[in-house]
């Protein structure tokens, strides 16, 4: 006699272990082959149409990972039966982001190599080698393979300016931006990295390049033009015809609060009987705004920057006393300008002393493309630097802001980590040969477990060597060959095309972003290999899903606003 006992809802279904399996390595195999290609300087991009027809050219792993998931198009189908995502998918997008979010580069690496790994286990399956050894020998193959990576890192120090530029510009030639512009903005990164370095008391560990460095993006010309601004740029342009659009020398204010006649907080009543009271009422909002300007001339203020409003006579006023004010500066703006001028900012025009002043060699309102811009430049010791970016598109603007902020977060986790390790694919042609030789003295199954972790590796090199358009395996063959000689700084230069040694060419990669990529591809490979079962739930049409009735809605309504007739504390909705 059996029992039929129902285990799941309705709708719900179940992947036993074959049908498991199948479902999650081929998606993962899937996801990686679309990634992989992307890798490398000459990496194809990937053009992305979002269901709102949306376009994004791109070669960054990230961003196609984030735009996989995007929750932009319609979610069901013809007969509103909402679509079912792919949970293996998910899986590893996180561990892409999580990745990014953690050092900022390696999310092809690891997603290609996360795949490969899954291949080799595929075959080893097939061989009757259990998932549980194939998951304990990429352990243990990692183990060995990260301790040959500590043994060929060179160190790192904050104040190397050639290894410096190099682990820029190899970041970010890695994208689409080209290798003559990746020159030419490693070398101002390089150039604002020293400066904030030297500004900011010389700790790389407090350098936080999100408050320190502006990066400004604008369509037009092309990326061979960066620039780099020893202060900040506004986003914001004069309000008013009296104010001067070019000042030298200035000694800057900054005001956080609204720089009018203050509104009571509450309901007052003022009764204005006569003419001539409603002109002494004017009058006296006049002299108050007389006041601020008078207070910030007395001081020698010749340009000011408000957080917040600034009160359209007073603007008339200030521009009489040729001072320049630029009104509704953006927070983040309003503070690293209080960084690079060396300023400090008042709560208050009251409050302002000639301690708090900042200064600028040349404030300016210039006009770039279509928009009109503040630019505050020559400041002294600057602890804030601002980068303008140019590109054909704002798209494409946007992408090389991205990648440089991409590049920035490598150079960090470098600089913290302290060591580097030569790029063009030496490092792992190198530990590929040494896991082979560290799999030759196991004696059990692991043998082939790690022979696997191998040739995933050179799979990611052949990939690689492929995007170049030259014979992937023959010059896999000389760089191993070259390194049997030379040892492990021989690689390949894409650029020229031809085996050398790389780390005096300046071809390097970051040891932080190479163990993240790897330990990450190696945790999601494995935990992967070690499902069984998949449990999907059901999903019902919009037409069978409870329908909110009028009384819950009324709930709902009291909760929020209380009861008919009552009034709303403040803050809450009417």
């Amino acid at each position: 006699m059996t029992l039929d006992i129902p285990v799941l809802k309705s709708g719900a279904k179940k992947l036993d272990v074959n049908e498991a399996w199948k479902y999650n390595m081929t998606s993962a195999v899937l996801l990686a082959d679309l990634v992989k290609t992307a890798i490398g300087p000459y990496g194809h991009y990937k053009i992305l149409v979002d269901y709102l027809d949306n376009i994004k050219i791109t070669s960054r792993g990230v961003t196609i990972l984030r735009k996989l998931v995007e929750n932009t198009g319609p979610d069901h189908d013809e007969k509103y039966r909402p679509f079912q995502g792919n949970p293996c998918v998910k899986h590893i997008v996180e561990a892409g982001v999580s990745l990014y979010g953690e050092v900022g580069d390696g999310v092809i690496t690891a997603i290609s190599f996360a795949g490969a790994l899954l291949e080799q286990a595929a075959e080893l399956i097939h061989m009757k080698v259990h998932r549980n050894i194939i998951a304990a020998g990429y352990q243990l193959a990692l183990k060995e393979a990260l301790n040959t990576l500590n043994a060929i890192a060179m160190p790192l120090t904050h104040q190397d300016p050639f290894l410096i530029n190099a682990l820029l510009k190899t970041t970010l030639s890695k994208h689409f931006v080209g290798v003559g512009s990746a020159g030419t903005l490693s070398n101002l990164l390089t150039e604002a990295y020293f400066t904030l370095l030297k500004n900011n008391g010389g700790d790389v560990s407090k350098l936080d390049f999100s408050k320190l460095l502006q990066i400004v993006v604008k369509a037009g010309n092309s990326t061979w033009e960066p620039s780099l601004i020893y202060g900040i740029i506004v986003d914001k342009q004069l309000k008013h015809s009296m104010l001067p659009r070019r000042v030298v020398n200035a000694r800057i204010a900054l005001i956080d609060s609204h720089m009018s006649i203050n509104k009571p907080k509450y309901f007052h009543e003022v009764r204005l009987s006569t003419p001539s009271s409603i002109l002494a009422l004017k009058r006296e909002e006049e002299a108050i705004l007389a006041e601020m300007a008078e207070k910030l001339h007395r001081l020698g203020v010749t340009a000011v920057f408000c957080n917040k409003s600034i009160d359209d006579r007073l603007l008339y006023m200030l521009g009489r006393k040729n001072i320049l004010a630029v009104r509704d500066v953006h927070r983040a703006d309003f503070e690293m300008l209080e960084k690079a001028c060396s300023a400090r900012i008042a709560h208050t025009v009251e409050e302002l002393t000639e301690k708090d002043l900042g200064f600028a060699g040349l404030v300016e309102e210039r006009d770039i493309g279509a928009e009109t811009w503040v630019f505050v430049e020559e400041c002294k010791s600057p602890k804030a630097v601002s980068i303008l970016l140019r590109g054909g598109s704002y798209w494409f603007a946007e992408e090389v802001k991205e990648l440089v902020k991409s590049a920035l977060r490598v150079l960090h986790s470098s600089l913290l980590n302290g060591f580097i390790l030569p790029g063009g694919a030496a490092a792992e042609t190198y530990v590929a040969g040494r896991l082979r030789s560290f799999a030759a003295q196991l004696r059990d199954k692991r043998q082939f477990v790690v022979e696997a972790f191998a040739k995933a590796l050179e799979r990611n090199v052949l990939t690689l060597l492929s995007t170049a358009g030259i014979d992937p395996l023959k010059t896999f063959a000389d760089i191993r060959h070259a390194q049997s000689l030379h040892g492990a700084n021989i690689g390949f230069d894409l650029i020229d095309k031809q085996v050398a040694e790389v780390v005096g060419r300046g071809i390097i990669d970051s040891l932080a972003v190479k163990e993240a990529a790897w330990k990450t591809a190696v945790e999601t490979a494995c935990s992967i290999l070690r499902i069984d079962e998949d449990f999907l739930a059901g999903r019902r049409a919009w037409k069978d899903l409870p329908k909110i009735s009028e009384k819950s809605m009324d709930i709902s309504r009291r909760g929020l606003i209380g009861e008919p007739g009552s009034v709303p504390m403040y803050g809450e909705p009417y």
